[in-house]
């Protein structure tokens, strides 16, 4: 029973004085203010980390695209390479084919 009392007691309405309305006036012209140092708090951190991920991100990709970029001129340069030695080597081939024809009396 003595809990009963106690709430009934903790809900009665109750004056909440003279200095209540200005008060709570204050707060709501302070909080913009809060809520903007708030959010100036985090903005800075973010966009540093933002622009580094940027960065790091383009960085990766100029990487990746010159790495792509050596590949295609490295397989160029394999592809004349074996183009030369195989018409080197029918050139040889040829030679010893007349060489192997002018000892067989053909």
């Amino acid at each position: 029973m003595d809990i009963e009392k106690q709430l009934e007691a903790a809900l009665r309405a109750q004056d909440p004085g003279p200095d209540f309305t200005a008060t709570v006036m204050a707060r709501l012209v302070q909080q913009p203010v809060i809520n903007m140092r708030a959010t100036t708090r985090w903005r800075l951190p973010v966009s540093l980390a933002a622009s580094v991920l940027l960065t790091l991100v383009g960085a990766w990709l100029i990487e990746r695209q010159l790495q792509q970029d050596r590949i295609v001129v490295a397989t160029r340069q394999l592809a004349l390479a074996l183009e030369i030695t195989s018409e080197q080597l029918n050139q040889v081939q040829q030679k010893l084919s007349r060489n192997e024809s002018q000892e067989n009396g053909i």
